[in-house]
């Protein structure tokens, strides 16, 4: 009793800490009940719901509205959006439809998340999530070959229920928890498949077949922390349990039949199941058998639990298919001609016994799914981007439990599908995606893709005037010499205010006219984005002119006056 108050505690911790909060995306403001008519319109009209064929409805933002569906041959895309209650009603309902797809929607805080019944048949809910709704998250009654497959489903009283005499559904590759009273829960159910399933933190039952729940299988299906990891009670005859992992639950993993004193002894009793080659494993008790009859259990591992099995009522039960029994650890017999199997019978009471228990724990028992996701990442590639945002968009080849990225080593985020990294910084960045598989177990089961190397580019080139410099010329060739950051698509330059001039690189003005001149010089990157420098002046003087004065010697002229004298000469001279 101890020991079941604690995990009660605990698992009230649990539920306490667990997020709840819907996706940050915009929300489209309404209320009430939409109706896809049969017609397939939608009623009334609205923003964030829409359909160009009529055979497509897909959410474009999340909605305050129950969505009722009344056509059949159609898909209910919610395209990672939420759909959100106020505590009451139904998330989505389908009554008597068939061939009806929902997928990929978030429907939270509603009575019922997802309900489908009144002989509703061949309809498929696949990758939902259903959150915080007060009774259970999705419930199929009194239908036949419905598929739920891949869907969250996280706190209520009931995580999936099949009721209502439902037949030939099958419930797979789900994640359930925290669930208040059952995980998965099948009343008056058969023929359906209950498949590779992960269960955990359950008020009471991880997987309950009850009230004549017949010819079912529960196969690959992992329950922990649960007071129960499998009840098949109340007449749930024929049922076979195969291949499933029952740990750590707080009082039984397999309970077989249930006593109510004032119903009568007998009444929750179960006959004819076969349950083989599961692994019960480090729970309070692992086995009870509880007023039922000729049930079939071997190769199963019992393994670590407080105690090993209870019998109540001590009916007749089978307990070896006639070669080998089970592996039972609190086993206490020898094994003389080392064949495996003990010498004595593992005795459990006068009327059940295990003739053939086996001294070793059956190792090749699947319960966790070896296949690692295979993630493929679409967008952003091995490329330079030239804003601070990018969209992140990626494909997964399964059903997954957990999704995430880590940007530039960083810790991982979770993702619940595409999205938009954000907030980028300008430079190299490195990005790898993950995905856990949708078993419980399979954590050491994580997928990643190929690393992705790519740069955000919003800054423009950074461009420097060398020369000329501020200054004086006096000459009229100037040399235009200077640098740019980055690889550049265009370069250019202003003189003086006038049109840009395209330049390859460095170059030289000439015959510039004397005076002040103002440079700059513009360059534009591969990804479009234009800097300029700063504006350089500078000043051009006239050269100095030059006067030849014999034999080749220029002589500048800056600005003296040359006088010439002439002196009359003698008559003697002049004679001369």
């Amino acid at each position: 009793m101890k020991k079941t108050l604690i995990g009660a505690a605990l698992l009230l911790l649990f539920l306490s800490s667990v997020s709840s909060a819907p996706l940050d995306v915009h929300w489209v403001e309404a209320a009430g009940t939409i109706y896809i008519r049969a017609d397939g319109s939608i009623d009334p009209p609205i923003v964030g719901l829409s359909s160009g064929d009529n055979i497509t409805y897909s959410m474009t933002g999340n909605l305050t509205w129950s969505i009722v569906i009344e056509k059949d041959n159609m898909v209910l895309d919610g395209a990672m959006h939420v759909l959100q209650g106020s505590g009451s009603g139904n998330g989505i309902a389908l009554s008597g439809r068939s061939n009806v797809t929902i997928r990929d929607v978030e429907v939270r805080g509603f009575y019922q998340g997802i309900l489908i019944y009144n002989a509703s048949r061949d309809n498929t809910v696949f990758g939902v999530r259903a959150i915080d709704n007060w009774y259970g998250g999705i419930r199929v009654d009194s239908s036949a070959n419905n598929t739920l497959t891949g869907s969250v489903v996280v706190h209520g009283k009931q995580g999936i229920t099949l009721s209502g005499n439902t037949e030939r559904n099958s419930v797979t590759r789900n994640t359930i928890d925290g669930s208040e009273d059952y995980g998965l829960n099948l009343i008056a159910t058969s023929n359906s498949v209950v498949e590779r399933n992960t269960v955990s933190h359950c008020g009471w039952y991880g997987i309950r077949l009850w009230m004549s729940s017949c010819n079912n299988r529960a196969l690959e299906n992992a329950v922990t922390d649960c007071s129960v990891g499998i009840e098949v009670s109340y007449s749930s005859n024929n049922n076979t349990v195969s291949h499933n992992c029952f740990v750590k639950n707080r009082i039984v993993g397999i309970s077989i039949g249930y006593r109510i004193p004032e119903s009568g002894p007998e009444w929750g009793g179960a006959a004819d199941n076969r349950i083989t080659e599961n692994n019960v494993t480090d729970n309070d008790l692992g086995l009870r058998l509880i007023y039922s009859q000729n049930n079939t259990l071997y190769r199963n591992n019992i393994e670590d639990n407080t105690r090993s099995v209870v019998i109540i009522g001590s009916y007749v039960n089978t307990w070896d298919d006639e070669a080998r029994g089970n592996y039972w650890s609190d086993y206490n017999g020898t094994d003389a001609d080392h064949d495996t199997i003990g010498d004595t019978p593992y005795v459990i009471d006068g009327n059940n016994r295990d003739p053939y228990p086996l001294m070793i724990p059956i190792r090749e028992i699947p319960c966790w799914d070896t296949t690692v996701p295979t993630i493929s990442t679409v967008s952003p590639q091995n490329e330079t981007y030239a804003c601070n945002q990018v969209p992140l968009t990626f494909t997964v080849n399964m059903v997954t439990s957990w999704m995430g990225y880590s940007l530039d080593g960083q810790a991982n985020v979770t993702v619940r599908g595409n999205t938009t990294l954000t907030g980028l910084s300008d430079g190299t960045h490195s990005l790898q995606m993950y995905a856990r598989p949708i078993d419980a177990a399979c954590r050491r089961n994580l997928g990643a893709s190929s690393p992705v190397h790519f740069t955000i580019d919003t800054i423009p080139p950074s461009i420097a005037i060398v020369t000329p410099t501020s200054t004086t010329y006096d000459t009229t060739d100037v040399q235009l010499y200077f640098t740019v950051s980055e690889t550049s698509s265009w370069v250019g330059y202003s003189l003086d205010g006038q049109a840009n001039v395209t330049i390859s690189g460095n170059i030289t003005f000439t015959q510039l006219a004397a005076g002040a001149h103002s440079l700059r010089v513009y360059a534009t990157d591969i990804m479009g984005h234009t800097g300029r420098s700063d504006v350089t002046q500078f000043y051009v003087v006239e050269p100095l002119p030059i006067l030849w004065i014999g034999a080749g010697i220029a002589v500048p002229v800056v600005g003296i006056a040359i006088v010439v004298t002439l002196k009359k000469r003698s008559s003697h001279h002049q004679e001369k």
